[in-house]
Order: C-alpha cells, then structure tokens, then sequence
C-alpha cells in the first residue's frame, strides 16, 4: 500500500468519524429536549455533548492536516524523493 493510498484510507476514516460524533451529538442533543426530570441527568448529558463536541473540534483537525498532507503529496512532482544530505553521518 503506497503513502498516498494510505493518507486516503486515513481520510476516509476520519470522515467517517466526524460523521458518527456528529450523529451521537444530535441524538444527545435530541435525549436532552425530552423529559428529562433530573437536574443530574440533564448536567450529564450537557456534559456528554461537550465531551463529544470538542471530539469532532480535535477529528476535524485531524482530518484538515490529513487533508492537507494528501494535496502536498499530489502536488509534489512523482520522481521528487526527498533529500537529506547531511542528515546522517558516518559512524
């Protein structure tokens, strides 16, 4: 499997991700309008939603930086190989 096919395998998931927070984050949202009798009940699902929340905040960073790591990747020319003359040294 290439570097390239391996970013858009990671892609993939991380829009899969995003789209499962986002459905847990309505229906908590959702649970949330009903009758909730409890002042507890209602403080923990405002908590859940939070937790959840600042999951698709960091999925989204993830997913934006995968992104971007995609296009550099297909915009580089094909036969660039990186160089790192000086990098290593003889032992």
């Amino acid at each position: 499997m290439t570097f390239e096919q391996r970013l858009r395998n990671e892609l993939a998931s991380r829009e899969k991700n995003l789209a499962t927070l986002r459905r847990l984050i309505r229906l908590n949202e959702s649970s949330r309008r009903t009758a909730i009798k409890s002042r507890a009940e209602r403080a923990l699902l405002r908590a859940k939603i939070e937790r959840l929340k600042s999951e698709v905040d960091i999925e989204r960073r993830l997913h934006d930086n995968t992104q971007g790591r995609l296009a550099r990747l297909q915009a580089a020319p094909i036969n660039t190989v990186p160089s790192f003359a000086g990098v290593l040294t003889p032992a």
